[in-house]
C-alpha cells in the first residue's frame, strides 16, 4: 500500500499503531512519507503531519527514538564489559524460526484443529 502512495497523497489512518509497530519505525516512515510529499493523518489522536503540532510530535518522536537508541547501545556495551570481567564471552543467539506448520505446539492446537 505504502508503495503505491504519491506526492500529494492523504494518508488516513484510525490510529498511529495500526501503521507503525515501534517508535523507531514511527520516525522511520513518518520521515519517509514526509519526503515523499506525502500527508499522514491519524484520525482518533488528531495528528496531521502538515499541521505546526503534527511535524513538532514527530520531531519530539525523533528525539526519544534517537534516546532509546542511545539507551540499547549503552545496555548492550554495559552487557559486554560485565561478561568480560567475568572472564567469558557474550554471545547473541539467534532461536531457529520454525516452519508455519509448526509454530504452534500441539497442546496449544484448537479442539477443531486435533
Amino acid at each position: 500500500m505504502l508503495k503505491d502512495l504519491r506526492r500529494g497523497d492523504t494518508l488516513k489512518i484510525t490510529r498511529l499503531d495500526r501503521l507503525f509497530y515501534s517508535l523507531q519505525n514511527l520516525v522511520v516512515l513518518g520521515t519517509e512519507l514526509t519526503h515523499r510529499g506525502i500527508r499522514l493523518q491519524a484520525i482518533e489522536q488528531n495528528i496531521d503531519s502538515e499541521s505546526f503540532e503534527g511535524r513538532d510530535l514527530f520531531t519530539m518522536l525523533n528525539a526519544l527514538a534517537d534516546l532509546n537508541k542511545d539507551f540499547v547501545i549503552a545496555n548492550t556495551n554495559d552487557s559486554l564489559l560485565m561478561a568480560r570481567a567475568r572472564g567469558g564471552a557474550w554471545v547473541a543467539v539467534r532461536q531457529p524460526s520454525l516452519p508455519s506448520r509448526l509454530s504452534r505446539p500441539d497442546s496449544y492446537a484448537t479442539p477443531a484443529s486435533r
